[in-house]
């Protein structure tokens, strides 16, 4: 582990060196004493590999690189990257303005970056709508209805006998048995059928009541219940990680106003001589992620 380490912080050093014009995150040494502490760390990682080297024998040059991209894509993997959504309608409105700012407000991205924020503003009127017919639901119809509020009631009757027990005493005001436990509608139907048949038949009510059991609304199953909220929270965790995502991006990315739009060293002296499609053109640019103003 020790020389994947020392490997890793080596071949890191060089491979940012040498892109230090196209990362976002970093940028050379500005002064010459910069420059010493950079080439004291690289000699330390050197002088760490080869002390190791000399206590696990020899290693091939190959197998040293691979420790270390191993190594490297580990603390990678372990912890994470900065990144934007590129299928949300939030990655687009943190994207789309940059690009407009970038281009001096040409017309057309500046279209497009009001455009983003009103998708914004639809997807979260949307949400808010659907949040609130569902509290309204639960909150104004179920109480219409008479539908009680479930929490735990019943969870742990599982006798199929009447134990007499007053946990297990259910909205009807009889003890709870899975023979006679029923989901609200059932059970509300059933007791609806009950107390017509009283009104139908008043001379015949105890009668009623003694073989007419509409039974009990309660819980079905415990581990049931936990078992659909954990998927429904597993389905949610993708949507919490985006969100640290975009927060960690908007920490760490630089408080100056840069332009996301730079042109690709590689076709510095492209020429045109002919016909040009779209695809050449966005080939010949890079857009990445660079300082945005606090106010953004």
């Amino acid at each position: 582990q020790r020389l994947g380490e020392a490997e890793y912080h080596q071949s890191s050093d060089i491979d940012q060196r040498a892109g230090e014009q196209d990362s976002p995150w970093c940028a050379a040494p500005e002064s010459t004493e910069e420059e010493a502490d950079y080439l004291k760390i690289s000699a330390a990682s050197s002088d760490a590999l080869d002390k190791q080297s000399s206590l696990d024998g020899d290693i091939a040059p190959l197998q040293r690189q691979a420790m270390a991209k191993l190594m490297g894509g580990y603390q990678l993997s372990k912890f994470g990257s900065c990144s934007i959504e590129s299928g949300s309608v939030y990655g687009a409105a943190l994207v789309l303005p940059q690009l407009a700012r970038s281009m001096m407000w040409q017309r057309d991205f500046t279209i497009e970056a009001l455009r983003s924020y009103v998708f914004v503003f639809i997807a979260m009127a949307l949400q808010s709508l659907l949040l609130t017919m569902l509290s309204r639901h639960e909150t104004v119809l179920n109480g219409f209805a008479g539908q009680m509020f479930l929490c735990d009631l019943g969870a742990g009757c599982g006798n199929t006998e009447d134990t007499g027990d007053a946990s297990c005493r259910g909205p009807a005001g009889t003890t709870i048995t899975p023979p006679r436990l029923y989901s609200f509608d059932i059970w509300s139907a059933r007791t609806f059928m009950r107390d017509s048949m009283k009104v139908i038949f008043p001379d015949k009510a105890d009668d009623i009541d003694k073989f007419v059991d509409p039974g009990e609304y309660g819980m079905e199953s415990y581990w049931c219940r936990a078992m659909c909220c954990l998927l429904f929270m597993m389905t949610m965790v993708q949507e919490a990680r985006n969100i640290i995502n975009m927060a960690w991006t908007l920490y760490y990315l630089p408080h100056n106003c840069e332009s996301w739009i730079l042109d690709s060293p590689e076709d510095e002296d492209m020429t045109v001589d002919g016909p040009i499609n779209e695809h050449e053109l966005l080939e010949s640019i890079d857009l990445q992620a660079s300082g945005m103003p606090p106010g953004w």
